[in-house]
């Protein structure tokens, strides 16, 4: 294999390229360039194959453009261009009034940015600019840009996957003249205008965000643009939380809208679908549509807001199918139709208005086809002013005054309706509402009969979920419980009629913990069990609302009790439901806010109790200490599931289902291969086992390969069995392959021997020197044999004090392995636990994977490693372990791992986890210099700087090392108290030669040292 070229750019007298740009004119396509820390005020033009990688934190690696040019600060015009671990800052002037500079210009091919900060002081932060560029931003923070974070135009195509963009001083992101892309699990905050604005037929996927704190619209979509979000949380944001105008025409699915200071959703002359959305708790309208807008909302909630659930004004339209609208504002409508709105509302649910469910003013139009509108304290409908709606198949009840009360020119059309539990069914004053005849129209006066429609409905209800849960594929030991649950609640129920007070409502409404292994359904189980219990009239409203730590927990003192009750609101009348819930307690940092939710919802379970449920889930070991760690948990936790991991039986009816979702069978054949697979993943499944998830990516990976075949057929071939089928080819082309045998690199005789002439250099360590010698010579032996290198165990544990060269070997052992072949490089990423552990839920496992992508092929070396482990079983350094250690075995052979640390300390570091002990088997033992070697490193430390010790200085020194010796403990430093020791020795020589005059300082008195320069030392304290 081919090693690539390496070029290190350094601030260092010794440097031979101190410039990046210099680096670049002089490297051959496919060059890996290196830039060490330091700040760079350069112009770069690449346009040619190159990976700039800054070595150490990005904030250390500065390429700050040449303030005296007007110019981008990177110009990319190349294919394979990688840029890793920098802080691009563009500091130039600009156009005025334009933004046209920006940091990171992408005029044309496929570029990687990885794990930068960049930041346009004149300009936009990435400016995409053509069709020909399709760059890949992933970890990177984008923010305090002048103009926009991100800009992409003219069809350029982008992907940016788990990215900050905020606190720019123009768009977040802007789209424009069709450009395109994918955002996924990206956070797009507090950029002074949209948050992303997407324009002028531009068509993007955002996946996954949390777009919110915006200066104005979270989402802004004009001009016969498009987009499409899936699973993104748009909220705060100072606007409206989405604005679509001049026939822009996106797609939001299961997305959650809310909280912003005007509207959830603002349609101005422009269309756009919602399937599945939640839209809720804005300031006004939730959903504003006007001038001719026509939106179509399906499969949606609309609660919350503080004015109207949806407002149709000034002739605009809208279709809303299949959606619940509930509980808006105290003053306000559900629905207001006013200006010549005609929206169409089908099959919908509204209900709980403080005020009219519906009212249709001013010329308001509308169809209301087959809705249910009940529960309020005034009119469920109300016309007036020349309101003209058509109202079909609808049940209209629950109402203190009326069903339906026109006035003041109001008008309308009534179809098949029930209108039922009402004071007065209709009421008309100086209105005109068309009737039809009984036979068409069931009204009636409230009446008290045996069994009153809601209950009717609340039976019927519950055993449609009850049915849903029992049909859903394993869970036998939940539906066990809940049918306990429900038996319970029922009896409780029964005993009134019997004059014996049963368990109190409030009461009944257990707080559940679900624990389980991912994919297990516990989502699925905590929206059931609201659902049951609203159908059992414990709750409400039996609503979701999804939370983790991040939506809990604030950055600062004083913001996470409202943040927490503000969620704690929105689930009142239904379940919060916190996943992950172990990640408030196990931070162990002295600034963690966790607690703090903790305090705030158990406060709130006991000051709400019966208003609303709370469900936690998590792994069960995870779990079981979270409601450990607060004595208050397990009083108020009081029901349990545990959901068992999917049997490889129940894994298969899993399989066939999601084919048959996707309108496709499995082949016999099929089945059994991929019961087989299912079999053996089951066998050696862990906590990470990922149940239905797991044949989740199967499915989507047989359908693509499935396609794939098809394809290779003549369509005239095709028949809707072969279109229809996956077939057992499908199965094996989404089972792991088993890899082909490895290259088996050649020894590089010339790069080991000059790695061992390194070694061979040190002063000391012979026992080190001896079990490297072990190691090559069996190396070489194995190969001889045909037998697997890997047998020899080469992740090892460097054990010692300070100063005994751990990190130096470390280096060489990389080198050497290299050589060896067992390593394609001999690269060695260098981490301590500062670089791996985070206080942010699933940061520290990000943190590990991508120091372990970046050691690939070559050696991550983690010092002082016992630091990763000794704070505690809940602090996030064990989950870097954990991470690691299914690394080491899942990528076995692909990269080694050195872990350095004291002796003492790391024996307690292997204790703290079985599998470390099975991983490490190899321990090199460094032991502390001897007086005489430390005399020798001295010396070689003087020689390289041109000076040398007289025998009465050499005499002097050795005793300091004598007695500094036999005072040592685990803080000796070794070769770095040698070294402070060189430093003092050539200071005071220096100091006195400066004394003397000029012509007496030959150079044997400049280079010589004295006695009389050691007497002045005086041992710092061991």
């Amino acid at each position: 294999m081919s090693r690539k070229r390496e070029i290190t750019v350094s601030k260092g007298f010794f440097s031979r390229f101190k410039t990046i740009g210099d680096a670049i004119a002089a490297a051959s396509p496919g060059t890996v360039i290196y830039i060490e820390p330091g700040v760079y005020e350069e112009n770069l033009f690449i346009n040619k194959p190159l990976e700039l990688i800054g070595k150490g934190r990005p904030e250390d690696v500065v390429i700050s453009g040449n303030t005296m040019n007007e110019d981008t600060t990177i110009d990319v015009f190349a294919d394979h261009v990688r840029i890793s671990g920098l802080t691009i800052l563009q500091k130039g002037k600009s156009i005025e009034k334009d933004f046209y500079y920006s940091a990171v210009d992408l005029g044309e091919g496929s570029v990687l940015i990885e794990n930068c900060t960049i930041i346009s002081a004149h300009g936009n932060g990435i400016h995409v600019m053509s069709e020909g560029s399709q760059p890949t931003i992933q970890h990177c923070k984008i923010y305090n840009s002048a103009g926009h974070g991100i800009y992409v135009q003219i069809f350029g195509n982008i992907t940016v996957i788990d990215c900050e963009i905020y606190n720019n001083q123009q768009n977040g992101i802007m789209f424009d003249s069709g450009g395109t892309g994918v955002f996924e699990n990206c956070h797009i905050y507090g950029n002074r205008l949209a948050n992303i604005h997407i324009s002028n037929e531009s068509d993007p996927e955002i996946i996954g965000c949390k777009i919110y704190a915006s200066g104005e619209y979270g989402v802004c979509v004009s001009n016969k643009a498009l987009g499409t979000f899936t699973n993104c949380d748009i909220y705060d944001n100072r606007c409206s939380n989405v604005l679509i105008e001049d026939e822009g025409d996106p797609e939001f699915t299961y997305c959650n809208i809310y909280n912003s200071n005007e509207h959830g959703v603002y349609s101005y002359g422009g269309w756009g679908t919602f399937d599945h959305c939640d839209i809720y708790g804005n300031r006004s309208s939730n959903i504003m549509i006007e001038t001719e807008a026509e939106p179509t909302i399906r499969n949606s909630k609309i609660y919350n807001s503080e004015e109207n659930g949806v407002e149709v004004d000034e002739e605009g339209y809208g279709t809303f199918e299949n959606c619940e609208i509930y509980s808006n504002g105290r003053e306000y409508h559900n629905v207001a139709i006013f200006g010549g709105g005609n929206p169409v509302f089908r099959d919908c649910i509204i209900y709980d208005s403080e005020d009219c469910n519906i009212w249709i003013d001013d010329r308001g139009l509308g169809l209301f086809e087959n809705c249910e509108i009940y529960d309020c304290n005034s009119p469920n409908i109300i016309i007036e002013n020349e309101g003209n709606p058509q109202i079909k198949g609808c049940k209209i009840y629950n109402s203190t005054t009326c069903g339906v009360w026109v006035l003041n020119n109001g008008r309308g059309r009534l179809a098949n309706c029930d209108i039922y539990d009402t004071e007065t069914p209709i009421i008309s004053e100086e209105g005109l509402l068309e009737v039809l005849d009984s036979s068409e129209n069931k009204i009636t006066e409230s009446t008290t009969p045996s069994k009153s429609p809601n209950e009717q409905a609340v039976s019927a209800d519950l055993s449609a979920i009850l049915e849903e849960l029992n049909s859903l594929i394993g869970l036998d030991n939940v539906k066990e419980q809940i049918a306990k649950i429900v038996e319970f609640t029922k009896f409780n129920k029964e005993l009134a009629s019997f004059g014996i007070a049963g368990t109190d409502a409030k009461s009944a409404v257990s707080h559940t913990v679900l624990y389980g292994n991912p994919g297990t359904g516990k989502t699925t189980v905590a929206r059931m069990l609201g659902q049951i219990y609203k159908a059992m009239g414990l709750l409400s409203s039996g609503h979701l609302v999804q939370v983790n730590r991040e939506k809990l927990v604030g950055e600062y003192i004083g913001t996470t009790a409202p943040k927490t009750k503000k969620k704690i609101e929105e689930a009142i009348g239904g379940v919060l439901f916190i996943d992950e819930a172990y990640e408030l307690t196990n931070k162990g940092l002295d600034r963690d806010f966790g607690p703090e939710a903790v305090a705030v919802i158990l406060e709130e379970m006991e000051n709400r109790r019966g208003e609303f449920m709370v469900v936690v889930a998590g792994y069960e070991g995870e779990m079981e200490r979270f409601t450990e760690s607060n004595p208050g948990l397990k009083s108020r936790f009081t029901q349990y599931f545990h959901l068992k991991d999917y049997t490889p039986d129940e894994l298969a009816r899993i399989a066939q289902k999601m084919a048959k979702d996707q309108n496709r069978q499995l082949s016999p054949e099929a089945e059994r291969l991929l019961h087989k697979q299912f079999t053996f993943l089951w066998r050696k499944r862990d906590k990470f086992f990922a149940n239905a998830r797991t044949v989740r990516n199967y499915i989507d990976g047989m359908m693509q390969a499935q396609a794939q075949r098809c394809m290779q057929i003549p369509k005239e071939q095709w028949t809707k069995e072969l279109i229809l089928t996956l077939s057992p080819e499908d199965v094996k082309a989404v089972l792991p392959q088993e890899e082909a045998p490895a290259y088996l690199l050649p020894i590089n005789e010339e790069h080991l021997a000059e790695a061992l002439q390194q070694l061979n250099r040190m002063v000391g360590i012979s026992r080190i020197k001896a079990e490297i010698e072990k190691l090559i010579t069996l190396v070489r032996y194995y190969r001889e044999e045909g037998r697997d290198v890997s047998e020899l165990s080469p992740h090892t544990l460097l054990v010692g004090n300070p100063g005994t060269g751990k990190t130096e070997i470390a280096r060489i052992i990389a080198q050497i392995y290299e050589a060896l072949g067992i390593l394609e490089r001999g690269d060695l990423v260098e981490v301590k636990r500062e670089n791996l552990v985070s206080p942010y839920p699933g940061e520290s496992e990000r943190l590990i994977s991508e120091y372990i992508d970046r050691a690939m092929g070559g050696t991550l070396f983690i010092d002082e490693a016992y630091q990763l482990t000794q704070y505690g079983p809940q602090d996030p350094g064990h989950t870097v372990i954990e991470v690691l250690l299914k690394r080491m075995e899942d990528d076995r052979g692909e990269f080694i791992v050195l872990a350095a640390g004291y002796k003492e300390h790391m024996e307690q570091f292997l204790d703290s986890n079985p599998g470390l002990s099975r991983r490490f088997n190899r321990v090199l033992e460094f032991e502390d210099y001897t007086p005489s070697e430390l005399l020798k490193i001295s010396e070689l430390m003087l020689s390289d700087r041109g000076y040398r010790l007289s025998d009465g200085a050499r005499s002097v020194l050795f005793g300091c090392y004598e007695e500094a010796y036999a005072q040592r403990d685990q803080s000796f430093g070794n070769a770095g108290y040698a070294r402070n020791m060189v430093n003092e020795m050539i200071s005071n020589i220096d100091y006195r030669v400066a004394k003397m005059p000029k012509e007496q300082r030959t150079q044997e008195i400049r280079q010589t040292i004295q006695a009389e320069d050691l007497n002045l030392i005086f041992p710092p304290a061991l």
